[in-house]
């Protein structure tokens, strides 16, 4: 039966417009999240307290906690990047090249 999913049998969908083609991402702003039906609620917090309206619609009692990267976080984050990693890759691959080609053969009986 056109309109339905293979996980949930008993869901009816009616296709009213292709909003883009197959797989290409889909990327919308608040309003048109809202107007689509993926957000249930747009928030425009005050500059001030940036959580107040998320506080107030999930009816938070404590002050959220705000996480903030360590040293390791920031180090993986310096190992990671395109010019460190390709700096330790050329240097990995010199030395194992340098090792292979500068191998030290003992002679029997000495």
């Amino acid at each position: 039966m056109p309109g339905q999913t293979e996980g949930n049998a008993d869901a009816e969908w009616e296709l009213l417009h292709v909003m883009l083609a197959e797989g290409k991402l889909l990327t919308v702003d608040g309003p048109l999240a809202k107007n689509y039906g993926f957000a249930a609620e747009l928030v425009s917090p005050p500059l001030d307290d940036v959580y107040a309206p998320l506080v107030k619609r999930y009816n938070i009692f404590e002050a959220p906690t705000v996480m903030e990267d360590n040293w390791s976080e920031a180090l993986v984050g310096v190992l990671t990047s395109q010019s460190v990693m390709g700096l330790l890759l050329f240097v990995a691959f010199s030395a194992h090249t340098s090792r292979s080609t500068h191998r030290v053969s003992a002679s029997p009986g000495r």
